[in-house]
């Protein structure tokens, strides 16, 4: 879902990067060697996430519109449908 989100709007400015908290390179590269994705991946640790970012839910969407400021933060358990709406509010038109 992410990847199509990415590939269809990516020409509209939309930039999805994942990152991935506290797991090993070794097992995030198996995971991504079996989805296919084309947005990059970040390796780090919550302690080198800057401070306004420490999440506490995984995964979390973090949606910043084209001037930089932070439209929203939500988890992941909301469902692709909150996220259009996210984006939607954030000036992409994701129908």
């Amino acid at each position: 879902m992410l990847d199509d989100l990415y590939r269809r709007y990516a020409d509209k400015n939309l930039m999805i990067v994942a990152m991935s908290v506290d797991e090993d390179r070794e097992t995030v590269e198996g995971f991504l060697q079996k989805h296919a994705h084309n947005f990059p991946v970040v390796l780090t640790t919550e302690n080198e996430m800057p401070r306004a970012y420490q999440l506490g839910l995984f995964p979390t969407y973090i949606v910043i519109d084209p001037n930089g400021t932070v439209n929203t933060a939500f988890d992941g358990d909301q469902g692709f449908g909150e996220l259009r709406k996210h984006l939607a509010k954030a000036g992409m038109e994701t129908h």
